[in-house]
Order: structure tokens, then C-alpha cells, then sequence
């Protein structure tokens, strides 16, 4: 518990956290993060903050028995809950009716630290969170009724949505070549109302499937994946042996960055080996949505029709 040896009003005017987070609802899922300003504004004549003192500002959780406990930072000994510093990019806070305030810039009086906290936590926790600042070594003041500025946020968890087929956009988004011949043919598969994120396991990355399984032949459609964001990278299996003459496509020619992008490259120099039929699919990856929700899919050939249809035809499964 605190340990005042001043009062903290003699020190600060001013000691408050709050959410600039449109809403205190996020996703367990440990990527979401939910947004929280801390503030703090010295009585006029205090020295400015010093750097221990600033670095010092940070979340705790309050416990059922209204003790603290510091939120851990993310990494190795993060819990249900962590805080950083830092906003991670690749998701979105969530939506909300409330406003995001603006920043006031920093000042020899006033101080404030943007933190982001994420949570593991099941559907329907909460989290009490106030702010603590330390004087000195031994002087810790937090944002409770003992320090006289009683200020918290509490945040809630929410189960994530089952997606379904319908939740999902699967198009055709480029098309080169001959169908009969050689042709390059791309498929971007996008969450509706909701861009798709970073991948977080690549099961397996690609595919092949040939015209016929003889060993003259020579026509083949190999596939490969690039991943939602901005790289455009084409990720193939590395296993699948398509010999010195076949180049695949290495970048994916359909623009945004919300979608998996499946690549098939129709191809007449790729010699069949019996080996490669190991390689026939699924191909399947891991990817999170912009909200840290994470989504497996799958890619197959379909398994009926002609020769021609088999290999150039995909069947998605989602889960």
C-alpha cells in the first residue's frame, strides 16, 4: 500500500488515468489493446518531473481486497494483463460511442504517458486499473481516495464472434494468361466489414497439383499465399521440387492490404515426380483480423471435374 510521507496534494495538482479508448470492452485474445492516458501536473514551483519519476508512471491492478499489484509489461512475465508503451500497428483499438481526446503536449508542469493494455483473459472479466507514481524510493502515491485523486478505468472482456462462411469474401482478383496453357490466376480472401491482419502460424504455405499423375507430364498449377499487410510476397513450399526452368510469381498482383492473397501459377514445364503428390494440399494458414481475433483457412484443389477444373478450381474451408 501507499506510503505517504507528504501529502501528495502539496506535490501534484493534478493525478489521473483514464480511458482514450472509444470503449472499455476488448477481446482476450492478448493482441487487442485497449488505450489509457495517464497524467500527472506538479503544483506550481515543483521541479519538473525527473526521468525515474516519469518512467515510474505506470498502470496497477487493483485487487479484490483493494490492494495493488503492478500490470506487468508484455513479454516473458505477462499474465491475463500487460501493459506497454508501445501501440501495436497491425490492430485496431475497438470501436465505441466514446471519443478519443486529444493529447495536450507535455510541459515543465504537466506530464502525461500513453499506455496500451491487452488481456488473455475469458469473456466477461474485468479489470480495475489505477495509476501509480513514485516521489522517491520510498514515497508511492496511486489514484485512490487515500491520495486524494481517485481516478481508475475499468476494463471488460467479450467472448470472440464465431466466424461462419457468410462472415467471408472470396474472389477472384487478377487473371494473366491462357487457362488451357499457362495462366496466373489470384484469389483474395476478405472478412467483411473487417480487414484481416498478420499471420501467426503458416501451416502449410502451398500446393501443387498436376494435369495427370504420369510421369510425362508436364502441367501443373503451383500455389501460393501472400499475407494480409503490405508486404506482397508470394510464400510457396519450399519442398515441392518445380525444377530449373518454371519461375513462379514472387510478388501477388491484387492491391490493398486487408486480404490473403492465394496465388495459382499454371504452368506446362513442371515435371510430375511421385513425391510431389505429398504436396497436394491443403495448404493452410493462421491469420489474425484487425481486432487480434485469429482465423484458420484452408485452400484445396476440388475434387471433381475435369482434369483442367481440379487443378484450377479451390475449395476454402474456414474455422
Amino acid at each position: 500500500m501507499p506510503n505517504f510521507h507528504t501529502d501528495p496534494a502539496l506535490w501534484l495538482e493534478t493525478f489521473k488515468v483514464e480511458l482514450t479508448s472509444a470503449s472499455a470492452n476488448l477481446y482476450g485474445n492478448g493482441r487487442q489493446q485497449s488505450q489509457i492516458r495517464l497524467t500527472v501536473e506538479l503544483q506550481t514551483g515543483q521541479p519538473p518531473l525527473t526521468e525515474a519519476q516519469q518512467k515510474s508512471l505506470k498502470l496497477v491492478l487493483e485487487r479484490d481486497d483493494g490492494t495493488y499489484e503492478p500490470l506487468p509489461f508484455e513479454g516473458a512475465n505477462a499474465l491475463l494483463w500487460a501493459q506497454t508503451s508501445v501501440k501495436d500497428e497491425r490492430y485496431d483499438l475497438m470501436p465505441g460511442s466514446g471519443t478519443q481526446a486529444p493529447i495536450a503536449p507535455d510541459t515543465a508542469r504537466a506530464f502525461s504517458k500513453v499506455m496500451y493494455v491487452t488481456t488473455r483473459a475469458a469473456g466477461g472479466a474485468n479489470a480495475k486499473l489505477r495509476a501509480m507514481i513514485q516521489k522517491d524510493e520510498r514515497t508511492t502515491y496511486y489514484t485512490d481516495n487515500e491520495s486524494g485523486f481517485d481516478s481508475y478505468v475499468i476494463l471488460s472482456t467479450i467472448t470472440p464472434p464465431t466466424f461462419s462462411e457468410g462472415d467471408y469474401v472470396w474472389v477472384r482478383s487478377y487473371e494473366r494468361g491462357n487457362i488451357n496453357n499457362v495462366f496466373l490466376h489470384e484469389y483474395k480472401l476478405q472478412l467483411k466489414g473487417l480487414g484481416l491482419s498478420s499471420p501467426t502460424q503458416t501451416i502449410a504455405p502451398g500446393m501443387i497439383r498436376w494435369q495427370r499423375n504420369e510421369p510425362s507430364e508436364t502441367y501443373a498449377t503451383y500455389v501460393g499465399m501472400a499475407y494480409p499487410g503490405t508486404d506482397k510476397t508470394v510464400h510457396y513450399e519450399s519442398a515441392i521440387k518445380t525444377g530449373n526452368t518454371f519461375v513462379p510469381a514472387r510478388q501477388a498482383n491484387t492491391p490493398g492490404n486487408d486480404a490473403l492473397v492465394l496465388v495459382l501459377n499454371g504452368a506446362d514445364n513442371i515435371n510430375f515426380y511421385s513425391d510431389g503428390l505429398d504436396y497436394g494440399g491443403p495448404c493452410s494458414v493462421k491469420v489474425t483480423d484487425r481486432h487480434g481475433n485469429e482465423h484458420i483457412l484452408s485452400f484445396a484443389f476440388a475434387s471433381e471435374g475435369s482434369d483442367l477444373e481440379r487443378r484450377s478450381k479451390i475449395v476454402v474451408s474456414y474455422s
